[in-house]
C-alpha cells in the first residue's frame, strides 16, 4: 500500500498551501480506497503515510480528521484510523452533501469576485458527472481533487 500511495506525494519542488497538501492527501487516501488498494476495515499506518506524502504526523492527522468526519474512516481509541464499512447508499450520502458544500462554495465565489472565470470549473463538474454516471469511481475522485484545488485558488485570488 505505502509504495503505490508514495506516488501519490506532492512535488517537493511545487510551492503548495497547507489546503492543498490537505485535499491532495485525502484525495489520494479516497482513490486508494475505491481502487480498492485500501479495504474497509483495514488500519491507516501513521508512520508510512507520513513518510510517503512527505508530511509530520500532525499534517497526517489535520487529514484524518476530514476524513473522520466525512465518514471516510473511523478514529478509534488505541486502534488509531481505519477504513470505514459503508453500504453503497451511505456513501452516495456523504458524497451528495459535499456536493451541496461545493454548489455553496462556487455561490459564494460568485457573489465574491465578478471577474472569475467559472468555465473551467464548469468542465470538471461536466467531466466528474460524466466519470460518475459511467461508474469510473477513480477517475471522478480524480476529478473531484481537481475541482477542489481549483476552488481554493479562485478563494486565494478573489
Amino acid at each position: 500500500m505505502e509504495k503505490s500511495m508514495s506516488s501519490n506525494a506532492p512535488k517537493k519542488t511545487v510551492e503548495m498551501s497547507n489546503d492543498e497538501i490537505d485535499d491532495h492527501i485525502y484525495n489520494a487516501i479516497v482513490d486508494a480506497i475505491l481502487n480498492r488498494q485500501l479495504a474497509p476495515g483495514a488500519r491507516l499506518v501513521e508512520a508510512p503515510l507520513c513518510e510517503a506524502f512527505g508530511v509530520t504526523r500532525g499534517v497526517l492527522r489535520r487529514v484524518f480528521v476530514k476524513l473522520a468526519h466525512d465518514k471516510v474512516i473511523e478514529i478509534q481509541p488505541n486502534r488509531g484510523a481505519l477504513i470505514a464499512k459503508h453500504s453503497a447508499n451511505e456513501t452516495k450520502e456523504v458524497f451528495e452533501a459535499r456536493s451541496m458544500l461545493e454548489i455553496a462554495t462556487v455561490k459564494k465565489l460568485a457573489q465574491k469576485s465578478h471577474h472569475l472565470d467559472f468555465s473551467e470549473l464548469r468542465t470538471l463538474v461536466e467531466q466528474e458527472s460524466d466519470e460518475r454516471l459511467a461508474g469510473n469511481w477513480a477517475e471522478w475522485i480524480k476529478l473531484s481533487g481537481q475541482f477542489h484545488l481549483k476552488l481554493v485558488e479562485a478563494n486565494q485570488n478573489s
